[in-house]
């Protein structure tokens, strides 16, 4: 496959044949099923004049470029390996996910993309608090009279989250209440 992502002029032999760990006594189960979509364009089977298949392939971007888009992907990006390899942590705890996404996000911004970096530390927060409970915390602490933090607790819990339904009610009750 480097040789099909890289434009290299590639005929297969036989790419229609799956084994498992490429013994070919033991082929893939339901091969039939796939067969047509995995078959490479220019493959070298039986009867057909290799010559003649070369110059077709030597010649060809279309059909190529499809089975490479299809299984090789666009060009290589490191980044986008990095963070495949890196991954989103989806597996970890809360609190080790959170460390990843955070450390994520601190490349990204360093990379140049703020948006991307933003997205990341976002979820890192998200990730580490629950959102549910800092506007309990902020009804809690308006109820002791502590106004300021309340009102504190909630803009940071919306700007984590803008949808956060009991931030937006408990604000505008706040909001309501300081006005009265």
């Amino acid at each position: 496959c480097v040789a099909i992502a890289r434009g290299v002029t590639t005929v297969m032999f036989d790419s229609t044949v799956i084994a498992r760990d490429l013994d070919r006594t033991q082929l893939t189960d339901h091969i039939d099923l796939y067969r047509d979509y995995i078959r490479f364009p220019f493959d070298a089977v039986d009867g057909v004049d290799i010559r003649e298949l070369m110059y077709a392939a030597a010649a060809d971007t279309d059909l190529v470029g499809e089975w490479r888009d299809r299984f090789v992907g666009g060009p290589f990006a490191v980044d986008v390996l990095l963070t495949a390899l890196h991954g989103d942590g989806a597996h970890l705890q809360p609190r080790a996910r959170a460390k990843r996404l955070h450390g994520a996000g601190i490349a990204r911004v360093n990379a140049g993309d703020l948006p991307g970096g933003d997205l990341l530390l976002t979820s890192a927060i998200t990730e580490s608090l629950d959102p549910e409970l800092l506007s309990d915390l902020a009804v809690v602490r308006w109820n002791l009279g502590m106004r300021g933090d309340a009102e504190t607790l909630l803009r940071a819990c919306l700007a984590i989250d803008p949808t956060n339904r009991p931030a937006v009610e408990n604000l505008a009750a706040i909001t309501t209440a300081r006005a009265a």
